[in-house]
């Protein structure tokens, strides 16, 4: 009889030797696995600014020209909305309001640059009932430029308090209201009811 190892113990060698290599294979795959994942880059969420204009919520990717025409644009460090041009014919519905623009951030300024005009939907087809506006904001606001801004609707409705420098807007209804101060600087407002 020889002194060599009992059969048990070389099969028993096989196997571990085989769970070694298995378990090595497995944590490369598994790290593989990550590194791939990881190089994917995740999309990062897109900041939205409160403003909606033509249906359109305005945020960082969009800020540049909102409407895709050239005529909207916002910039977030000085917090203006310009309009240069703009037609808007779409609106955003909130609870209260059907507007053209509808903002819900403090401070905003919407500077009018040319000629603007902002069509809003009456749903009668007759008198509007307050709800549809060329303009609503939900906290301060001031309009102001060189430009003009016109409306088939109410004008420029406010929660807060709204400045109107330099500027020309006129309505074929209630040019503005407000819950707030209202101040007008070298501006002509206009409103053919109300």
């Amino acid at each position: 009889m020889g002194w060599g190892l009992p059969p048990t113990y070389v099969v028993f060698r096989e196997n571990t030797m085989k769970k070694r290599i298995f378990s090595i294979l497995l944590t490369l795959a598994l790290l593989l696995g990550t590194a791939v994942f990881t190089a994917i880059p995740a999309s990062a969420a897109v900041h939205n600014y409160g403003i909606y204009v033509g249906g359109i919520q305005v945020n960082e990717d969009n800020a540049a020209d909102v409407l895709g025409d050239g005529t909207v644009s916002y910039d977030a460090a000085s917090n203006t909305l310009t309009l240069n041009g703009a037609n808007i014919t779409e609106v955003h519905t909130s609870d209260i309001f059907t507007a053209g623009i509808y903002a819900e951030i403090a401070d905003l300024t919407i500077k009018l640059v040319g000629e603007n005009r902002i069509t809003v939907p009456i749903h009668d087809g007759g008198m509007p009932d307050g709800s549809e506006v060329a303009v609503a904001s939900t906290k301060n606001i001031e309009i102001s430029g060189t430009g003009k801004l016109w409306s088939n609707t109410y004008g420029v409705t406010c929660a807060q308090d709204v400045v109107i420098k330099n500027c020309e807007i006129s309505s074929d209804w209630i040019c503005f209201s407000a819950m707030g101060d209202v101040t007008v600087e070298d501006a002509t407002i206009s409103g053919k009811a109300g």
